[in-house]
């Protein structure tokens, strides 16, 4: 018979954050741990000065489940009741607390809500200023307002939180600025380098919607859910630029664009987003011409394929109830590079909307939307990816993986809603 032994293992990092010269990380324990230069305290053992050359917990934190580090400052959200624990340098109000603290705080103080408004979620620390949102979801900011990056109008700096708004759960503090993802872009704070996206170089005191630039939504999602508008699912921000996710398009940015920090080949500065060269560029000229039960489509392969080469092209054809069917031309055995495909089994009769797919090692870009109806016969009616059978009542998330590549496929259970975002 086999022994079985066990190995005690430690526990995982959570999060990860590093500061202008500390880093700290929060396990899945719910413990932080810090290092690196402790001159204003920020690394939460209770002593300030000289450096920390390896981690060491920070006591007293228990169920922590997020951290950021600034550039003197530490924070955390921590213990069942969700509040936010900060330490370091207090010279611009950045701990939160409120009390008019020493300009060192060695080690963890609260940050405390008026009653009744949620409970904090995630933190972020920029260069002398925090911000959190909460459950509600609301964002609240406290620090330093040279530059307007509280987001509280005219109202000047603040040793407490002092709330901004109901703008989504994505925020993020970098510099003297922040962003959220909410409409879908929003910014406020210094601007010297056109890191708020507005399209001008002009601070902003209060919450602002940024220009959409080349900002776009995917034709993928458009002709199932009617959703017309990105679905940005992050944004981040640096001293000077910042960059946000579209769930389905690839990465955006904009501000300074010294060192090629934008992505974009070059190192030109944009104040509107711009696409950075990760993904391939969309496929264009797409066609859909009829056949029996099918639809025969064809288009251009992009010039640009991104970070890597190409590693898939598939056409997908989408019915008004927003069920699908689809083809790749490199899913046989002998892949081509061919730029046409069949997808079959369709009902005749139909009018679909078709759009391709092109991928590699980061993901995919959908072209615009092609429309074609196939003629009848050809045994047309069943869909190879969902299934003759599935319920319409049914979300299914088909992962169709072709070459390293993960394309999520979502199908709803009713014909798309024009949406405008």
């Amino acid at each position: 018979m086999r022994r079985l032994s066990c190995v005690r293992t430690r526990p995982a990092l959570g999060k990860i954050a590093a500061g202008g010269d500390h880093t700290c990380a929060a396990r899945v324990n719910g413990t932080v741990w810090c290092w690196g230069d402790n001159t204003w305290g920020q690394v939460g053992t209770g002593v300030a000065g000289g450096v920390q050359t390896t981690p060491r917990r920070v006591p007293g934190l228990t169920g922590v489940t997020d951290v950021a580090a600034g550039d003197r400052s530490t924070c955390a959200v921590a213990e069942a009741a969700r509040r936010v624990w900060c330490w370091g340098s207090d010279a611009d109000g950045q701990l939160g607390d409120g009390g008019g603290t020493p300009a060192t705080v060695p080690a963890p103080v609260p940050v405390t809500l008026p009653a009744g408004t949620g409970v904090f979620q995630r933190v972020t620390i920029g260069r002398a200023h925090a911000c959190a949102h909460t459950d509600t979801p609301d964002v609240w900011c406290w620090g330093a307002d040279g530059s307007g990056q509280l987001g509280n109008g005219p109202a000047g700096p603040a040793t407490a939180p002092q709330r901004i708004g109901d703008l989504g759960i994505g925020v993020d503090a970098g510099g003297d600025s922040t962003c959220t993802t909410s409409a879908p872009v929003t910014c406020w704070g210094d601007n010297s380098s056109g890191q708020l996206g507005t399209g001008d170089r002009t601070d902003r005191d209060v919450p602002t919607v940024g220009a959409l630039g080349e900002l776009r939504g995917s034709p993928f999602v458009e002709a199932v859910f009617g959703w017309t508008g990105p679905l940005l699912s992050g944004v981040a921000v640096g001293d000077d630029h910042a960059c946000a996710v579209d769930a389905t398009s690839g990465a955006y940015c904009w501000g300074s664009g010294a060192d090629g920090r934008l992505g974009t080949g070059g190192t030109a500065d944009s104040d509107v987003p711009v696409l950075t060269r990760l993904l391939p560029g969309p496929a264009t000229g797409v066609t859909a011409r009829p056949a029996a039960g099918a639809l025969d489509v064809g288009w251009e392969r992009p010039s640009e394929t991104g970070a890597a080469s190409l590693a898939t092209q598939l056409a997908v054809a989408i019915a008004p109830d927003g069920l699908t069917a689809s083809c790749d031309p490199f899913a046989s055995a002998a892949p081509t590079a061919a730029n046409s495909c069949t997808v079959r089994d369709l009902t005749g009769g139909r009018r679909y909307a078709v759009t391709v797919g092109v991928g590699n090692a980061a993901g995919v870009t959908f072209s615009e939307l092609a429309y074609g109806t196939p003629r009848p016969g050809g045994g047309g009616g069943s869909l190879p990816i969902t299934g003759a059978g599935l319920s319409a009542y049914l979300l299914l998330a088909a992962v169709l993986v072709a070459a390293g590549t993960g394309v999520i496929v979502l199908v709803s259970r009713s014909g798309p809603r024009r949406r405008r975002a």
